[in-house]
């Protein structure tokens, strides 16, 4: 059986696959890529990434990094250039039939072809990401196609928006904040200020969202908070700054 058949044409966002090759330019390309080689990324943009590479010809099925990586990540000069010899390899088909004149029936019909590997959801996505590349490397792209990438980011940021429901929640010090948005639109409710007896002042910044917080998280920041209500309330109690007693309930 061919194995191109048995890989999936990318799927992911073509911003993520850039920043794949940015990261590899950062680091140096090792003599393998597995997950660990994208630390700062989701398992599944990793997944996405490696699959990509496979399928367009920067690794092999074992990870080891081809020459057309190594260009690709390293020559951003010719990046375009190089994402459009990659296009006309690994989608001839769609290419022989002219993005500027193509229609979305027949890129659908391609796409569904044995050659990509891909249906439902997966389907549309491959076909943004063929579709941003195309634009990216230089190919005339039909109006109509465009409108498939732009709507489908519409449609991204509204499922963002209304995904995560907004809950009001109150915050250990008594503030009242949104758990959508606590870290940037309501400062003054994630911070917590208090003042030392012998001069100077503490500010515990919270930049997460609480209804989130598990296990060893939770304990660990709730426990920070306690220490500072007990610290400050020895401080109110206190008369001469010495309370040693209250001075220990802040030590972290």
């Amino acid at each position: 059986m061919d194995t191109e058949q048995k890989q999936v044409a990318p799927y992911l966002p073509f911003s993520t696959l850039l920043t794949a090759l940015d990261h590899l330019a950062a680091v140096k390309i090792p003599n393998r890529i597995d997950h660990r080689t994208f630390p700062n990324m989701s398992s599944q943009s990793k997944s996405q990434v490696m699959s990509a590479f496979k399928f367009l010809g920067l690794m092999d099925d074992d990870g080891v990094p081809t020459q057309l990586l190594s260009d690709l990540a390293y020559k951003k000069d010719s990046r375009k250039e190089i994402m459009r010899q990659i296009v006309e390899e690994k989608y001839p088909d769609i290419v022989a039939l002219d993005f500027s004149s193509l229609s979305v029936t027949e890129l659908d019909k391609a796409l569904a072809g044995a050659r990509y590997n891909v249906q439902g959801e997966t389907r549309k996505k491959a076909k943004t990401f063929l579709l941003k590349a195309a634009q990216y490397s230089g190919f005339t792209v039909h109006e109509l196609l465009t409108k498939i990438t732009r709507n489908r980011k519409k449609g991204a940021e509204k499922k963002a928006n209304t995904s995560t429901p907004k809950t009001d929640f109150t915050l250990p010090w008594g503030k009242s904040a949104d758990a959508g948005a606590q870290s940037h639109n309501e400062p003054d409710d994630t911070k917590r200020t208090i003042k030392l007896r012998r001069g100077g002042s503490l500010t515990l910044t919270l930049a997460v969202n609480l209804l989130q917080l598990k296990g060893d998280d939770r304990t660990f920041v709730f426990d920070l908070i306690d220490k500072l209500d007990a610290y400050e309330e020895g401080s109110k109690s206190s008369t001469d700054g010495t309370n040693k007693v209250d001075e220990e309930a802040l030590q972290l």
